[in-house]
């Protein structure tokens, strides 16, 4: 499934997306799941496919050493961004910016 299909179908997966996403915790610093099948949750298996597959890739730039995963509230969601990145709802700084806007 392309991400086009996604979006001619967003309210679809953003439903399925959120039961979903009640079944991911992260442990070592990556994402896990338990659940196997979408029919597990009543959704079709590409948009379950699709979901875990990009977990599976988010998972991949952690195993780099270079990522991590970020949330800024509990109810925010999980993000994956370069170690040398922080993101706030404002703006994505380095911690050149962060440093420099402080002086």
């Amino acid at each position: 499934m392309d991400s086009r299909t996604i979006w001619d179908n967003v309210a679809i997966y953003l439903k399925a997306l959120l039961r979903l996403e009640r079944h991911l915790r992260i442990e070592n610093n990556r994402f896990k799941w338990e659940v196997k099948e979408g029919a597990e949750l009543r959704m079709t298996q590409n948009i379950f496919e699709y979901v875990t597959d990009r977990w599976e890739e988010y998972n991949d730039l952690l195993e780099t050493g270079r990522y991590e995963i970020e949330q800024e509230k509990m109810s925010d969601p999980y993000y994956v961004v370069p170690k040398s990145i922080y993101i706030t709802r404002e703006k994505a700084y380095t911690p050149f910016f962060k440093k420099a806007s402080r002086e």
